[in-house]
């Protein structure tokens, strides 16, 4: 797909990863990952090298950003092998991944960013021209809750969208952020997002998107707790009711930011 610098657009490249393309400005997230489970999906080798290598559509990536140090989401070799390539993308994350990035790297460091924000606080920043703010939210799942997770709000020419990485889909997490107000164009989200109710209740009452992403849905043929059936069994129940959501299952595919069209890179 020709990524144009007049459109708005959202690749699916892995598990959770992501391009986003708003107008001139590029940031991958989640997008190198080597999670060695077959369940999530790995960014296939013709994708993966083409990140590595700074190829279109991943030429001149800005931002780099990584929401966790879980492999299914981030590959520090992956990463290192594309700094060689890419020196001019800015790296951001947790210190945990930074320093995972670091046990590779010998030369320099200065395109390296971590924050170690505290948990249910956020901190703002603007990199490359873009502006963004950092949560701090709690890991989804029992024995997580020491995994410093990272969701991110990017807004840039005037086009916002969030990517929460595998936060909580629970109130503690979103309450205190005012995220209603912010009129996202798109919340990019995990599949319980849409597979729980409860999860529905937090969107509607804490974030209130125009247009929802799924990501993370598992390989069809070895999800053996039949998770991708249920989450669509479940959506298809309430969807009429609920904001416009689209479900990202095909490694490769693009849409517009408001449009339902998909397309291939």
């Amino acid at each position: 797909m020709d990524l144009r610098t007049e459109v708005n657009t959202i690749t699916y490249v892995s598990n959770a990863g992501v391009l986003i393309q708003l107008k001139d400005k590029k940031i991958l997230i989640d997008g190198l990952c080597h999670s060695r489970q077959p369940l999530y999906k790995d960014p296939p080798p013709e994708i993966a090298q083409k990140i590595k290598g700074g190829i279109p559509p991943f030429d001149n990536l800005d931002l780099m950003l990584i929401t966790h140090h879980h492999p299914d989401h981030f590959d520090p070799l992956g990463i290192h092998e594309f700094r060689k390539s890419n020196p001019q993308t800015i790296i951001f994350s947790t210190p945990e991944v930074i320093s995972k990035i670091k046990a590779y790297a010998s030369d320099n460091e200065n395109n390296l960013v971590e924050l170690n924000t505290e948990l249910y606080h956020e901190e703002k920043l603007t990199l490359k021209g873009i502006d963004i703010r950092i949560f701090s939210m709690l890991h989804m799942g029992k024995g997580y809750d020491d995994v410093h997770n990272f969701a991110y709000l990017i807004e840039y020419d005037g086009v916002k969208l969030m990517h929460v990485g595998d936060a909580s889909p629970v109130r503690e997490n979103f309450s205190e952020f005012n995220l209603r107000a912010e009129n996202l164009n798109c919340l990019i989200a995990p599949f319980p997002y849409i597979a729980l109710p409860s999860a529905r209740i937090v969107i509607k009452e804490y974030i209130h998107p125009q247009q929802i992403s799924i990501i993370h849905l598992p390989n069809k043929e070895h999800d053996r707790f039949g998770w991708v059936k249920a989450t669509h069994k479940s959506f298809e129940k309430i969807k009429s009711d609920f904001i416009e959501t689209l479900f990202f299952e095909e490694l490769g595919s693009s849409h517009l930011l408001n449009s339902n069209h998909f397309s291939r890179l």
